[in-house]
């Protein structure tokens, strides 16, 4: 599952990858300012009106960073059901 601003040759903002017996990677932001690539830790605030998430991991150059120079973070989640409804 991904999401993206759609400009041609750019990254995805958000970005979803099922691994198996209910974990999954996610890859946010892909963005200067989302540490330096190098896999420090890094954590990100996702908000809206009524509640606040606090998403922690660590920065990793995003998949198409050779164009875009972006950075993501990227953690892992584990799910209590199959991950995207399968």
């Amino acid at each position: 599952m991904i999401g993206s601003t759609g400009e041609d040759e750019g990254d995805t903002d958000f970005r979803a990858t099922c691994k198996g017996a209910g974990n999954a990677e996610l890859g946010i932001g892909a963005a200067e300012g989302v540490g330096t690539g190098a896999g420090e830790a890094v954590s990100l605030t996702l908000r809206s009106a009524a509640r606040t998430m606090l998403i922690a991991g660590h920065s990793k150059q995003s998949p198409n960073f050779q164009m875009t120079a972006g950075v993501e973070l990227v953690a892992a989640k584990a799910f209590t059901k199959a991950c995207f409804g399968g």
